[in-house]
């Protein structure tokens, strides 16, 4: 029987196995196998790596051991027993008209049955490996949920066939930027995933990753704050003074070296209309492209804080586009003129951030110009579309009393009418507390397929990108990445596979209806979802609390039930989840008094420890913590502030009392 993954019910199995023709190709039989997998005769470090991971992963599930051989040495006739990486003159043949390898687009896959065969092929870059993955996860059921934890079937006898897939993602830039899939350690989840952000450091053996020159910001990473003492003149003219400043303050030394009246504490730019700037700007770049030829992308963007020049000639540009985007594009335009020259296969990429979010009225992105548009004003309760999501209990969906997200589509629109190429710097995470609920699960798929049906080609989604514990950040990682690759796949149904293999079938629906609970609640608030929110005193009202905690209370006392009664099956789920609930128990040591205050006040229930057994339950959540190494609660809160962090909580709560 054809292998398929382990958290499909038997209806969607069986109706799969109705659907699927009779013809299918036997892999292995009884621990063996009359395969082959072949390799071009000069393989690539990609097709070396899907063929490896093609034929272990085979062994690991049936026990046969699939040769490798190159083209060379086997034969392609009729009835032969081929898994061909291509592209490869074996892959060219054996698809003949049915596809054409050399017009797959830039990640694209081609995964086909021919005869006895299976081709595995797409763009070079990467596709047949994509492809190889493709097929062990969507025909054979395997899964990779984490750096760490997978599931590969075992049988003796695998049957596969009667698939046809040519596929390429509208985007091309895939980033799922949380610490589960940045770095090195975790470079084979992410080309699992097939995410191919600058953060997913993913070796060339797999296919690689976009490499920047810079990475946003980049302004005075050009052009060094120092050189205001010899060259006022390239800096932001303000209330008719040259200033410099950045988002970091007012260093020591400058406010030493510059007078008062020149520093700005707020932040300052670059005066974009000085040609000589320009030039020294444009030169400084091609230097540093030199001297790293692996990049593709380079970023000249505005500092992360506002101070836009108000010089006459940047004032003027300003006043005739109608935005800040004005001088902004005018000056990356000129950098990219000169860098199509000595540079011609690099992209530049800009902003479209805060103060020149809103485009142009006539100017133009140069086609070799990436607008990079930012999200971060948004209210993430709602989609882009001015709706809220889908309930994950009925599918239904609750207009929205006044679409907050007007201003931000109306400029995507805009956007779209002055550059050829955008992406999108979009924000799925609370950066003012990491560890609490964020009730933007409902929205995710709708704002992807909201962008790429803008014409969006790159899409950096920014998650908890600091920390390997919050709110429910493996299962976020990983439906985003999810996202990505195929925008138009059912959320939900990501959702509810993540938490059924990753956590365990029995826990899936209590998961959904606390999802549910949480955005009913935020919606229901009328308050705005932003990003820097401290607690959830805003929209998590005392009824969505309590029930929340029934099910978290049920969550717990099924997973030891589960681990208990098949301690292999289910090892360290209980652990697991205790970790999840982290999230919710934060929210609950930030808002106790307003609940406790509320539920005495108007006799509610409360399901929470009384007050006299929080130092307890505060000792152990500081415990907790430290078990899953969580040491930081915020994108500026890091480790040397965590602990004097919770001990602020807890004195709210305890008034200073410690257990025991």
């Amino acid at each position: 029987m054809k292998l398929r993954p382990i958290i499909l019910t038997l209806l969607v199995i069986l109706a799969a196995a109705a659907a699927r023709s009779a013809e299918t190709l036997t892999l292995t039989q009884d621990g063996k196998t009359d395969y082959t997998v072949v390799l071009p005769e000069n393989a690539t470090p990609v097709q070396l790596s899907a063929a490896t991971e093609l034929a272990e992963t085979l062994r690991a599930i049936s026990g046969a051991a699939f040769p490798v051989k190159k083209e060379s040495e086997v034969a392609a006739g009729p009835g032969a027993k081929l898994l061909v990486i291509g592209p490869s003159e074996t892959s060219k043949s054996l698809l003949g008209d049915a596809a054409d390898e050399a017009a797959t687009p830039y990640d694209g896959i081609i995964l086909k049955q021919v005869g006895s065969s299976i081709v595995f092929s797409g763009h070079p870059v990467r596709g047949p490996l994509y492809a190889v993955y493709t097929f062990l996860e969507d025909e054979l059921g395997c899964r990779w949920w984490t750096s760490t934890e997978s599931f590969i079937p075992k049988t003796d006898r695998i049957e596969a066939g009667d698939f046809d897939v040519v596929y390429a993602p509208k985007l091309i830039y895939r980033e799922s930027f949380y610490a589960g899939l940045m770095g090195e350690k975790n470079a084979r989840i992410a080309a699992h995933l097939k995410t191919n952000g600058a953060s997913e450091t993913i070796p060339p053996e797999l296919g690689g990753h976009h490499k920047y020159q810079y990475f946003v910001h980049s302004f005075y990473t050009v052009i060094k704050p120092e050189e205001f003492l010899d060259h006022p003149e390239w800096f932001s003219e303000i209330d008719g003074r040259r200033k410099i400043g950045g988002w970091w303050g007012v260093t020591k030394k400058m406010s030493e070296l510059v007078p008062a009246e020149s520093l700005d504490e707020h932040g300052t730019q670059l005066c974009l209309t000085n040609d000589e700037l320009c030039q020294t700007f444009l030169e400084r770049v091609r230097k540093d492209l030199d001297a790293n030829p692996e990049a593709t992308i380079v970023s000249i963007s505005q500092n992360d804080c506002r101070g836009p020049c108000q010089c006459e000639n940047c004032a003027k540009i300003a006043e005739e586009e109608g935005s800040e985007s004005g001088p902004l594009l005018c000056f990356v335009n000129k950098i990219a003129e000169g860098l199509a020259e000595s540079h011609p296969n690099v992209l530049v990429d800009t902003l479209a951030y805060q103060y020149t979010r809103k485009p142009p009225k006539t100017m133009k992105a140069r086609e070799n110009v990436i607008v990079r548009l930012c999200s971060i004003e948004c209210s993430f309760n709602q989609t882009l579309d001015g709706e809220f999501g889908p309930s994950f209990a009925d599918g239904n969906r609750r207009p929205a009393p006044e679409p907050e997200n007007r201003s931000f589509r109306d400029d995507m629109e805009k956007w779209n009418e002055h550059a050829d190429r955008i992406f999108i710097w979009d924000y799925v995470t609370n950066f003012s507390q990491y560890i609490i609920p964020f009730p933007n699960y409902r929205i995710l798929s709708d704002n992807v397929r909201f962008f790429v049906n803008h014409n969006t080609i790159g899409l950096f989604e920014q998650g908890n990108y600091q920390g390997a514990t919050g709110d429910f950040v493996q299962m976020r990682a990983w439906v985003m990445a999810k996202l990505l690759w195929n925008p138009g796949a059912n959320q939900k149904a990501l959702m509810e596979e993540f938490l059924s293999g990753y956590y365990a079938p029995e826990l899936t629906p209590l998961y959904m209806r606390y999802f549910d609970l949480l955005c009913d609640a935020s919606e229901k608030s009328g308050s705005e979802l932003g990003i820097f929110q401290s607690d959830t005193s805003a929209w998590l009202d005392l009824d969505t609390y309590n029930a929340c905690a029934e099910i978290m209370d049920s969550i717990d006392a099924k997973a030891a039930e589960l681990e208990t009664a098949d301690p292999e099956r289910n090892a360290g789920l209980l652990d697991k989840v205790r970790r999840e609930r982290l999230s919710f128990d934060m929210a609950l040591l930030l808002d106790y008094n307003r609940f406790a205050e509320q539920a005495q006040s108007e006799g509610k229930e409360f399901r929470a420890p009384a007050r006299g057994e929080m130092p307890a339950f505060c000792d152990e959540f500081r415990a907790r913590c430290k078990a899953v190494g969580l040491n930081r609660y915020s994108e500026g809160g890091g480790p040397d502030r965590f602990e004097q962090y919770l001990s602020d909580i807890f004195e709210k709560i305890t008034g200073g009392t410690a257990a025991e």
